[in-house]
């Protein structure tokens, strides 16, 4: 009889084991491998170590991994006959079991298309959001359009696809179906984007040079166009123009005015700058008023550190307290003063005052309104402001 088949080694073995295998001591200094190469040690060392570990189980306080070798021993299903046999050379040595082969690392399947989010990206897509293709698949970019969409109908924007969701974006698109499409760049004509922001229902105040001939501007929010606007004044001298849009707003900016802009005041900037790589829900900016006039002292300007990019052009500067101090106008060209000066020139923008927009607007009486002296508010609330009342705006030139 196969020696191995009698009962398996226990913490009983020592009252079991046979006088040929309880003559056999382990040496001394043996010291057994870890768990993680017992896989591969020989029967008789398992044994030798086994049968000490089990004669003597006190040597298990002293050494803990006495009880890996009588683990492995059952494991292998040696038993206290067996091993003795071993050791005494009456049975030879079996070779190690072979360690188990690692499974291969399962391979991911790729999502299966959902007809639902191939159809929500289809409305999406036709609506003007940017979802990377109708693959059926929500992403980031599927998600961020779901949460634009349901922003601007005033609901809760979690980003996700739903029936209900499906049949307000089929009534939207219906909706469409009634207003001409937007110009498209096919139409001939170059697209410069910019910046403006509401200061009444139906009327958007931006740059001059971001108005100045266009053959069309268009205005988009979230990514989504909204419609047209036209120029009903604007300003060369002091970069300004005011626009009547087609569709009103039901959010705007109250001007500061009386109220002297001090040095050093948080400011926050919102606009659409780089729109082509950058979000088209805008980008915010927080920085300070570093100078209380522009260049060569000009008193129509305010210096702000707050980042602004190409395309942030006619966007809003507010006060910690959400009031308009300022409309960007631009920014240093830091090559050409690096070129002249050897200096890179860090953070020098510019705002136009909201005292130079009031003369602007009172000239071409436009009705603005003053805001009041409210506690401030926290940067969170501040971009929220501002994002509301703001607008990329599309020229064709």
């Amino acid at each position: 009889m196969d020696p191995r088949a009698a009962r398996p080694f226990g913490l009983a073995f020592a009252r079991t084991m046979v006088v040929a295998a309880m003559a056999i001591a382990a040496p001394a200094a043996f010291v057994p491998a870890d768990a993680s190469d017992m896989a591969t040690v020989p029967a008789r060392s398992i044994c030798r170590a086994a049968i000490s570990g089990a004669r003597n189980p006190a040597i298990w306080e002293q050494n803990k991994a006495y009880v890996d070798w009588v683990v492995e021993a059952q494991r292998r299903g040696y038993t206290p006959a067996f091993c003795a046999a071993v050791m005494d050379g009456v049975v030879a040595s079996p070779p190690p079991p072979a360690a188990a082969t690692a499974p291969a690392p399962a391979v991911a399947a790729a999502p299966q298309p959902d007809p639902l989010v191939v159809s929500i990206q289809t409305l999406l897509g036709r609506l003007g959001y940017d979802v990377g293709g109708a693959d059926g698949v929500v992403g980031p970019r599927t998600q961020a359009a779901i949460a634009a969409f349901q922003e601007r109908l005033g609901e809760h924007p979690n980003g996700r696809p739903s029936e209900v969701l499906r049949q307000r974006l089929q009534a939207a698109v219906a909706e469409r179906g009634n207003h001409p499409p937007p110009a498209t760049a096919a139409k001939g004509g170059r697209l410069w984007n910019g910046t403006g922001f509401f200061i009444g229902a139906d009327i958007v105040i931006t740059n001059h040079h971001v108005a100045d001939g266009c053959s069309e501007i268009r205005l988009r929010k979230h990514g989504v166009d909204t419609g047209t606007a036209k120029p009903i004044a604007t300003n060369r001298s002091d970069d300004l123009a005011a626009l009547k849009a087609d569709a009103p707003s039901d959010h705007h900016l109250k001007l500061r005015v009386g109220v002297p802009v001090k040095p050093a005041e948080l400011v926050l900037v919102f606009g659409y700058p780089l729109s082509s790589v950058l979000s088209s829900l805008g980008n915010t900016t927080l920085g300070n008023v570093t100078a209380l006039t522009g260049l060569q002292d000009d008193s129509r300007y305010i210096q702000i550190s707050a980042s602004v990019q190409a395309g942030n052009s006619g966007g809003p500067v507010l006060d910690e307290n959400g009031r308009l101090v300022g409309v960007i106008e631009g920014k240093l060209d830091a090559i050409r003063v690096a070129r002249a000066t050897g200096d890179i020139p860090q953070k020098v923008n510019f705002a136009i005052r909201s005292t130079t927009l009031a003369n602007f607007l009172e000239i071409n009486q436009i009705a603005y309104e003053i805001a009041a002296d409210t506690k401030p508010l926290s940067a969170t609330e501040l971009a929220q402001v501002a994002e509301a009342a703001s607008m990329q705006l599309q020229c064709r030139r």
